[in-house]
């Protein structure tokens, strides 16, 4: 998600943002802390940790704490209760209510809860001394071991715990990258509040709200179940960068295309996030073709042997606008390369795209512009159509039509059955 935009984002969940949200959870976790604090943990009994007494007698345990109670503060809820290590109640298909625990911590119950007791000791102290390491090597299950850290350090750690909802997040903001679905759920929530504390924003925001605001994303613009119902107003489910493998497909231009019906004239504002009044949809695949583009490039540089031209590469659109291009890259020889990136849905055809005058007055001028022109943009293998610039000189095939340049390069058609393509 591009700065202009992600700015955009952030003055309407101000401009909506009650402080009881979390007001209300600031009372819960003192009151947590009250009950549970961090030194009372080595001695805390079996019945006073365990999920599953509550609803026989009432008694509001640590693990009662953690998914019900504190459930605003991050949903751990839906995933087995042995994800606890001990528990009280049924199993599967056995109906007995009864005391119960995990195996890989122990061979009965008093050596199970001996074992959890000293790994969550061991979690709060790796916590506290911010040992990430310590942490994702930690064997308390993910979504518990976020919630434990989010809870006794709420400055610290994210409420976010579930490592699949942190690569959607990570997805939506176009901050993933090729290492960043293998990484533990720790080093997610650490891309997410570098991410936070860079902005000039969100830094002054306590992490508690800043995960209100990337909830309130998600839930309102990308799950299919909880979003608003105008699809154009939703992001699309990507692919995770470190799944696509996208290359260039072999299209010329066809120079010998003579423009049909022209296309009305669409007027519009100067801004370039403005052409057709471009909805959500559009915006995020546009970003993740640019994000896609600059990805290839530095993927192509290392693969031919020049890290440090790739190291060179830069989505400079995510940051700046106005420049005339969203890549900047390096030819092989260390010359300046400048990308302009257009991306579609569909998985093949010509390439129509909008450009306004300032833009298409900057590609005659750059050296070295091309139009990259993304294809099946939702798939794992993208196609990119690589345009050496069209207009300047403005080649045969390329029609432009005025105020905003809506252009139309025409892919040459292949022979049939030995007789050219066009008469």
């Amino acid at each position: 998600m591009k700065v202009e935009y992600l700015h955009e984002k952030k003055l309407l969940f101000l401009s909506r943002f009650d402080p009881q949200r979390t007001e209300n959870i600031d009372r819960l976790l003192v009151e947590f802390n009250n009950s549970f604090p961090r030194r009372a943990i080595p001695n805390m009994p079996v019945e006073d940790y365990v999920l599953g007494r509550h609803g026989i007698n009432h008694v509001e345990t640590f693990c009662y704490w953690m998914e019900k109670k504190l459930a605003s503060f991050g949903r751990i809820a839906g995933s087995p209760a042995f994800q606890y290590g001990a528990w009280y109640g049924t199993h599967g298909k056995d109906k007995e209510v009864r005391y119960r625990y995990t195996k890989r911590y122990g061979s009965n119950l008093p050596a199970a809860f001996e074992k959890i007791r000293h790994e969550i000791i061991a979690l709060i102290a790796a916590g506290a001394a911010q040992d990430h390491a310590a942490i994702a090597q930690s064997m308390i299950a993910d979504k518990f071991k976020g919630k434990l850290l989010a809870t006794y350090f709420p400055q610290t750690y994210l409420s976010i715990y579930a490592a699949d909802y942190l690569d959607d997040i990570l997805r939506y903001f176009n901050l993933d990258d090729i290492d960043s679905l293998g990484e533990p759920a720790i080093i997610k929530q650490q891309r997410l509040i570098v991410f936070k504390n860079n902005d000039s924003v969100m830094r002054s925001w306590t992490l508690m709200k800043f995960a209100m605001f990337l909830n309130d994303e998600l839930y309102t613009h990308y799950y299919e179940k909880t979003a608003i119902k105008d699809e154009e107003q939703r992001v699309p489910e990507f692919p995770d960068l470190a799944l696509i493998d996208p290359y260039f497909v072999e299209q010329e231009i066809d120079a010998t295309h003579i423009p049909g019906k022209r296309v009305p004239v669409v007027t519009i504002s100067g801004l370039k996030t403005d052409y057709l009044k471009k909805n959500i949809r559009n915006k995020a695949v546009g970003d993740r073709g640019e994000q896609i583009v600059a990805m290839m490039e530095r993927r192509d540089l290392n693969t031919l042997g020049y890290p440090g031209l790739a190291a060179q590469v830069e989505w400079v659109a995510e940051t700046k606008d106005g420049l005339g291009y969203d890549v900047f890259s390096r030819e092989l020889n260390g010359d300046d390369k400048h990308i302009e990136v257009k991306s579609t849905t569909a998985s093949s055809g010509h390439a129509a795209f909008y450009l306004s005058k300032p833009e298409l007055d900057k590609a005659k001028d750059l050296k070295n512009y091309y139009i990259y022109y993304v294809f099946d943009i939702l798939s794992i293998r993208p196609k990119v159509w690589k345009i050496p610039n069209p207009f300047h000189p403005q080649k045969l095939g390329v029609h432009l039509e005025p105020a905003v340049y809506k252009v139309t390069i025409f892919k040459k058609q292949p022979a049939l059955l030995g007789y050219p393509s066009r008469l």
